[in-house]
C-alpha cells in the first residue's frame, strides 16, 4: 500500500479551552506520512500561545506547519488560507475544538484508495460531545443522510444536500483546479463539496472518525419573546443572502469547468439551469423578506407565488406564542 502524504488542517479562532485537546488528538494520529497544519485566525485569547507550546513540545513523526494570520480573515477567508498551506495529495479537515480520533486519517485513505480516483471527497460519520469531552448520543441517521447528501452532480438535479466540513476530506485537485474561496463567505466547505462534484464522486464512509463538539460558543440558543417575528425575519434574510452567494459560486466553477472541459457541456448546462433557478428563487425571497412589510405591488406579485412568503405569515405568529422554536447550530 501506497502513503500518501495527507494533511491534517487545523484553523483556530478563541478556542483556548479546546484546542490542546484538539492538537493532541492529532499528534496521535496513526497515519505515518502526515503533515498537521494549524492556521490560527488572529485569535484573542491565548489560542496561538497554546499552539506555540504544544508545538514547541511536540517530539513525534508528523511534519507541523504553523501559521497565524496578521488579522482576521473570517470563515472563509481562514479556511483558504489553511488551504493554500497544505501541501498533502489528500486535505482532511478538523475544526479547532473538535477532535479526530486516531486511526480518522488512515481509514480516511484506505477508503479513498478502495473508492478509486473519481471519487474526490469523503465524509464519515461523526460523534458529538460536549465542551467537556461527555459523549452526548450517538449519530443514528447517517444511513438516512448518506441517503439525501448528493454523491454524484447528477444527485444536484434532485436538490440533494451535501456534506458539511468537519467531517470530510477531500483530494488536493479539488482545491488546486479552482480559484481561491471567496473570503467573505463562510459557506466554504458548500463550495469544497461542490468544487468535488463537478470533478467526480463523493463517498460517505461509515465509521465514526470525528467527535464533533458542541458548545455554547457554536451554537445559538433560542432568542428572546419579545424578538421572535424580528429574529425570524433577520434569519430569513441571512439564510436567503447565503444561498444567493452560494449558487452564485457554484454557477462560476461551473463555467470554470465547462471551458476546460468542453466535452461535458449537455451535462453542465443542465445543471447550470438549476443553479440559475435557485438564484432567481434566492433572490425574490431576499427581495420579499428584506422590503416586508413595505411590499409595493411589483414585488407583491412576485412575492404571492412564494411559498416563503407564506411561511412567514404562519411562523411570525407562532413565534409570538412560544410554539415554534428555530434549530440551533
Amino acid at each position: 500500500m501506497s502513503f500518501p502524504l495527507c494533511s491534517l488542517v487545523i484553523v483556530t479562532y478563541n478556542q483556548e479551552a479546546f484546542i490542546r485537546q484538539t492538537l493532541r488528538a492529532a499528534f496521535a494520529q496513526t497515519y505515518p506520512h502526515l503533515e498537521i497544519v494549524v492556521s490560527d485566525d488572529a485569535s484573542t485569547d491565548r489560542t496561538w500561545e497554546i499552539v506555540q507550546a504544544e508545538a514547541a513540545s511536540y517530539t513525534g513523526p508528523h511534519r507541523l506547519t504553523l501559521n497565524r494570520n496578521e488579522r482576521n480573515l473570517g470563515i472563509g477567508g481562514g479556511a483558504g488560507k489553511a488551504i493554500q498551506l497544505a501541501a498533502g495529495e489528500i486535505l482532511v479537515w478538523n475544526d479547532g475544538d473538535d477532535i479526530s480520533l486516531p486511526n480518522r486519517v488512515q481509514r480516511i485513505v484506505d477508503f479513498f484508495e478502495k473508492q478509486g480516483p473519481q471519487t474526490m471527497m469523503v465524509w464519515s460519520r461523526h460523534e458529538p460531545i460536549d465542551s467537556n469531552g461527555k459523549v452526548l448520543g450517538k449519530y443514528k441517521n447517517f444511513k438516512k443522510d448518506a441517503r439525501k447528501k448528493a454523491r454524484t452532480l447528477a444527485d444536484i438535479r434532485r436538490r440533494i444536500r451535501i456534506p458539511f466540513g468537519a467531517v470530510t476530506a477531500w483530494r488536493r485537485v479539488v482545491s488546486d483546479s479552482f480559484s481561491p474561496i471567496p473570503s467573505a463567505f463562510g459557506g466554504w466547505d458548500n463550495i469544497i463539496a461542490f468544487r468535488a462534484l463537478l470533478m467526480g464522486k463523493i463517498a460517505p464512509l461509515p465509521e465514526v472518525l470525528v467527535q464533533y463538539r458542541t458548545h455554547n460558543a457554536s451554537t445559538t440558543n433560542a432568542p428572546a419573546a419579545d424578538d421572535l417575528v424580528k429574529d425570524y425575519r433577520k434569519r430569513a434574510i441571512h439564510r436567503d443572502a447565503w444561498f444567493v452567494q452560494a449558487y452564485s459560486q457554484y454557477l462560476i466553477d461551473l463555467h470554470h469547468i465547462l471551458r476546460v472541459s468542453p466535452e461535458r457541456r449537455s451535462e453542465l448546462l443542465r445543471i447550470e439551469r438549476l443553479i440559475v433557478s435557485q438564484i432567481k428563487k434566492w433572490s425574490v425571497s431576499y427581495e420579499i423578506m428584506t422590503a416586508f412589510p413595505r411590499l409595493s405591488l411589483g414585488m407583491l406579485a412576485r412575492a404571492l407565488p412564494r411559498p416563503e412568503f407564506y411561511r412567514y405569515f404562519l411562523l411570525a405568529p407562532l413565534y409570538r406564542l412560544g410554539l415554534y422554536k428555530r434549530r440551533k447550530g
